[in-house]
């Protein structure tokens, strides 16, 4: 399941209303309580997200056993071209201080 931000935030990348947050929070439950193989996962963008936004994801959406950060390439299929991923050196830096307190976060293609 794609996890656009954290809750506070979640309209900033995904245009998704606010009051639309319950379900998102219903759909996280449901996966978290269920037997099949999930993953959760963040497209981070400088744009739209920082340390603290990514703390908060993992925050709401509790102890899981996957969390995956994926970072924003530009490509053919985007459209807006202005937005930028961060540098290898930022996603590790971001890994090292996440893991202290969430050991499930990866940073995928580090």
């Amino acid at each position: 399941m794609d996890i656009k931000n954290d809750f506070q935030n979640y309209d900033t990348p995904s245009g998704i209303n606010n009051c639309l947050i319950d379900n998102i929070k219903k759909s996280i439950e449901i996966l978290s309580n269920s037997k099949i193989g999930y993953e959760f996962r963040t497209t981070i963008v400088k744009e739209f997200h920082t340390i603290e936004n990514i703390k908060n994801i993992l925050e709401q959406i509790g102890s899981l056993p996957n969390y995956y950060l994926q970072n924003f390439e530009d490509s053919e299929y985007v459209h807006d071209h202005s937005l930028h991923g961060f540098s290898k050196e930022e996603l590790t830096s971001m890994q090292e201080l996440l893991r202290k307190t969430y050991p499930n976060v990866e940073v995928r293609n580090l």
